[in-house]
């Protein structure tokens, strides 16, 4: 099955509706499509970006602070 392509306020505002507390926003995920942390496509003037692609750079991101915790930096 393939990858379910979002605009960035769609995937933003299904993220949302998945986790009405997430801190995730729109803004946010336009910063990381920016500097490359998120994949994306751009087509005419819209970025289309994964949900799974978000969902792995999430699982990444908890993981990492995990494999952290307790250690001070």
């Amino acid at each position: 099955m393939g990858k379910h392509f979002r605009t960035i306020d769609k995937a933003a505002s299904e993220i949302l509706a998945a986790d009405p507390n997430t801190a995730i926003t729109k803004w946010m995920l336009r910063s990381l499509i920016r500097t490359g942390e998120i994949p994306s496509v751009k087509r005419g003037n819209r970025y289309l970006v994964a949900l799974e692609d978000i969902e792995a750079y999430l699982a990444n991101v908890a993981a990492q602070s995990c494999k952290y915790k307790g250690v001070r930096i």
